[in-house]
């Protein structure tokens, strides 16, 4: 069994009151139509510009907070709509002052080139603006799909997707961050540990082509997105958004990540941030 590690020791970000929860089934399965129920935006892209700004305090209740800004190009549309042919969403977390650097447990990294499928939901409005947050971004790497984190998405007997192994790749295990690069620590149990990954030796994994002629046919069953999802802009000022707890869904392959009233350290570092401006010491990455 295997526990996620973040890249770098950060605030929990539960003194701002962010939670989140895992959107994938109790076997290793996934619930691609519950998800698809949720998003407003499903399409498929490659990541052009990833750039930072902070938010803008808010009577001095809140701090500056960084966020960063992901623009992709959209390829494909597979359900709701986007005005021309890229869309820039704001995740929370992000590039500091000088060598800083904020984090959120659960929340994806993105480098320029990397090909993704994404469900998105509450763009602008949203700390994670993704159904289930990581869980609704699913990783093209070498035309074979994977979760975030680096997990293999397959089909099982029944057909349905599923989970499978975890495999050792640099477009998991490594991000860039201006000129720092980031590196994931993972915490296996003995005996356990990342598969190398051979194209050639896949079995039941997915093609990207495969995805998304499933997700295509489960979006025709759906009614039409309610509305046009939204696309942030760097330029422009911004709060930080309010963080609602997502519902539990159905099924469950992974446990979430438990609901937790903010610990004394986070209350101390948060009440530091503030008294000293805002300026969110993290994480801290030579330059």
């Amino acid at each position: 069994m295997k526990t996620t590690g973040k890249l770098l020791p950060v605030l929990g970000l539960t003194a701002l009151g962010l939670v989140m929860s895992s959107q994938a089934g109790a076997a290793g399965t996934i619930n691609e139509p519950a998800m698809l129920k949720r998003a407003d935006l499903v399409f498929e892209g490659v990541v052009e510009r990833v750039e930072y700004a902070f938010s803008a305090p808010q009577g001095g209740t809140r701090p500056r907070i960084p966020h960063t800004f992901v623009t992709y190009r959209v390829d494909n549309v597979i359900r709701g709509d986007v005005q021309g042919d890229t869309i820039t969403l704001r995740f929370i977390g992000g590039r500091g002052d000088e060598a800083a650097f904020m984090m959120a447990s659960e929340l994806p990294l993105f480098d320029i080139g990397d090909r993704d499928v994404l469900l998105v939901s509450g763009n602008t409005e949203s700390g994670c603006p993704l159904v289930g947050c990581a869980d609704g971004r699913f990783r093209v790497i070498q035309g074979h799909v994977f979760n975030d984190e680096g997990q293999a998405i397959e089909l099982d007997a029944d057909g349905k997707l599923a989970l499978g192994a975890y495999y050792d790749m640099p477009e998991v295990m490594t991000h860039k961050v201006s000129q720092t690069t980031l590196v994931r620590h993972d915490h296996f149990e003995q005996g356990e540990s990342r598969e190398a990954y051979r194209a050639d030796a896949v079995g039941t994994q997915l093609t990207a082509r495969d995805l998304i002629g499933r997700l295509q046919a489960a979006a025709r069953s759906l009614p039409a997105a309610a509305t046009q999802e939204r696309s942030a802009d760097v330029a422009q000022p911004f709060t930080l958004a309010a963080f609602v707890a997502e519902p539990a869904p159905a099924e469950q392959v992974r446990n979430a990540p438990a609901a937790r009233g903010a610990t004394a350290a986070e209350d101390a570092e948060l009440d530091a941030m503030r008294r000293s401006g805002g300026n969110p010491v993290l994480g801290n990455a030579a330059q």
